[in-house]
């Protein structure tokens, strides 16, 4: 049995071992001293039993799960996240850049680093009685255009309607480009708010 762990910490800053590669997280204490951990994986049932700050039971070495992020990894992203409170200003993918290359020059190499895939940037403003209109509204026109988008978008995309007098705007957004799945995106947040306030389309 591998009895090799280092200390550490969970997302929570709750005490915690590395053994492994996995995160086990304290349980309890029992009346001899030693100490219970558990997986921090909700449903797998690994148990490790330490006392003096030695391994010296387990209940088994096959997991149900992937392997834990390795701590460096771990204390890259907790980085991250810090710096997403602190560095509002920067865009979260540039953010992710810098600590990634950071990373690489202290390891000599960012292939333990997970990747993320950045989604459509979509905003959109319109209020419930304007989505209201929307909803009974059986004639809806679209426009975009491309000079008066803010930093960070490519487009500004309005959603109209038309009553008996004239055309009126109903949404007014933001889109990162003119792709059909950026559209899509935005049609998909616009039913997903209508639904939570009940509005019907």
């Amino acid at each position: 049995m591998n009895t090799t762990f280092v200390w550490s910490t969970t997302e929570k800053g709750e005490k915690a071992i590395l053994y492994n590669s996995y995160l086990y997280r304290l349980k309890c204490e029992n009346q001899n001293g030693s100490l219970i951990s558990i997986c921090t994986f909700k449903w797998c049932s690994r148990i490790i039993t330490l006392k003096n700050d030695a391994i010296i039971k387990t209940n088994g070495e096959n997991y149900n799960h992937d392997l834990k992020l390795p701590e460096k990894v771990r204390t890259m992203l907790c980085g991250l996240k810090y710096r997403r409170l602190t560095d509002v200003d920067e865009p979260v993918t540039k953010l992710y850049e810098d600590e990634v290359k950071r990373f690489r020059s202290e390891n000599s190499t960012a292939g333990p680093v997970p990747v993320f895939d950045e989604p459509y940037k979509v905003i959109a403003f319109g209020s419930e009685q304007a989505l209201n209109l929307l909803s009974i509204n059986p004639h809806w026109n679209d426009d975009g255009t491309f000079r008066t988008s803010p930093a960070l978008f490519s487009q500004s995309y309005y959603l109209h309607i038309w009553d008996e007098f004239s055309m009126k705007t109903i949404v007014y957004s933001c889109c990162q480009d003119k792709s059909e799945e950026c559209y899509h995106e935005l049609l998909k947040l616009l039913l997903t708010y209508a639904t939570t306030k009940k509005i019907l389309y």
